[in-house]
């Protein structure tokens, strides 16, 4: 993904930190990984209850409209249903789409490699061992990149419902008003 940033675990911190210190740092990323995961899930069911909510919403409102004809009732109701189309139309395009995300882990195919067995064969004495270590570090820096690329998604997502709440909140302003002077009109003449 474009808006993160590549993280390594440096040669020397693979050589001094011991694989009970790795394993406890994997341990750390992992919750975190877990975490922005869970919270990209309720994100996910938060925007499809809005956006059930308003699709009734405006359903109801665009049956309404087209059975009423006063202009003093018909008008705040038009003004209602432009804004929940707008924020309808925005929730739909923008936020309820099949998003990126990332999962805690690796894949075996990842993690069994004879490449990376055959780099450490004949380096060290307990290559074993090593390629446990270098596995450990090499999920670390996964967990790095899928905490970038959950936290991304959640800013997106974060972005998109602002701007329908936005209009909402201007929608019922302009509701409010528009329904004063309707009001107004109706009863000063």
């Amino acid at each position: 993904m474009s808006d993160t940033k590549e993280f390594n675990v440096s040669d020397n911190v693979r050589k001094v930190l011991s694989e009970e210190t790795a394993l406890l740092m994997l341990e750390r990323s992992d919750k975190l990984v877990d975490s922005t995961l869970d919270q990209l899930r309720k994100s996910t069911d938060r925007s499809y209850t809005l956006f059930g909510l308003l699709v009734t919403a405006f359903t109801v409102l665009t049956a309404f409209v087209l059975d009423n004809h006063t202009i003093y009732i018909s008008l705040p109701a038009i003004v209602l249903w432009v804004g929940l189309g707008a924020s309808v139309c925005i929730m739909f395009s923008e936020a309820l789409w099949v998003h990126a995300f990332r999962s805690a882990g690796n894949e075996p195919r990842n993690l069994v490699s004879d490449e990376n067995v055959n780099m450490l064969v004949g380096k060290c004495v307990d290559a074993d061992g090593e390629y446990r270590k270098h596995m450990i570090f090499d999920s670390i820096e996964d967990d790095s990149y899928a905490i970038d690329v959950n936290d991304a998604e959640l800013s997106k997502r974060t972005i998109v419902i602002r701007k329908v709440m936005k209009i909402i909140e201007a929608t019922v302003v302009a509701v409010a008003f528009t329904t004063s002077v309707m009001l107004f009109c109706r009863f000063a003449y």
